[in-house]
């Protein structure tokens, strides 16, 4: 009889890697617009939670900037959608 293979590091698939949050403006707005693509719709929290040290607080004007933009626009539920 074969042996099962063990669960453990060499047999787990791990989530991809989130990038960091970007440190300009510029660059934020492109990472929270190619996010929301990604995503097709989310909030704050949501967009947040794909990028290391992404924090709603933060993320929430670069939405907004975002749709002010007009390469997002804000659902009547308070998402954002591209």
């Amino acid at each position: 009889m074969a042996a099962l293979p063990r669960p453990g590091p060499a047999n787990s698939i791990s989530p991809p890697p989130r990038p960091p949050w970007p440190k300009s403006l510029p660059d934020q707005i492109a990472a929270v617009r190619d996010a929301l693509e990604d995503l097709g719709e989310a909030d704050a929290e949501i967009v947040a939670r794909t990028f290391l040290r992404g924090r709603a607080t933060t993320v929430a004007p670069t939405l907004k900037t975002v749709a002010g933009l007009a390469m997002a626009e804000m659902t009547e539920e308070g998402r954002y959608v591209t």
